[in-house]
């Protein structure tokens, strides 16, 4: 089950990385620290939170994409923390 959750955050990473793109690239400034806390239900289900002092409508958009990531039933409650630190170049 380990495994599965880890390939589902590494591939939703990569969407996150996305937006972060095109958000600046429509001119966005976007620079800080976003933690992410995922929790994981029995059922598969989860509950996402996001902390960071980043434009609201970008932690929107990463939190949509997260809420749409699926993760396999764990059978037991699951607790993920991991950030993303943005820097622009």
């Amino acid at each position: 089950i380990k495994q599965q959750i880890s390939s589902v955050v590494n591939g939703g990473k990569g969407n996150i990385r996305r937006l972060y793109n095109d958000y600046t690239k429509r001119g966005a400034k976007i620079e800080g620290k976003l933690d992410v806390m995922i929790i994981i239900s029995p059922e598969g289900g989860k509950d996402v939170k996001l902390l960071g002092s980043l434009p609201e409508d970008f932690k929107s958009a990463v939190m949509s994409s997260i809420r749409g990531w699926q993760f396999p039933k764990p059978g037991s409650r699951v607790t993920l923390r991991f950030s993303f630190t943005f820097v622009q170049m």
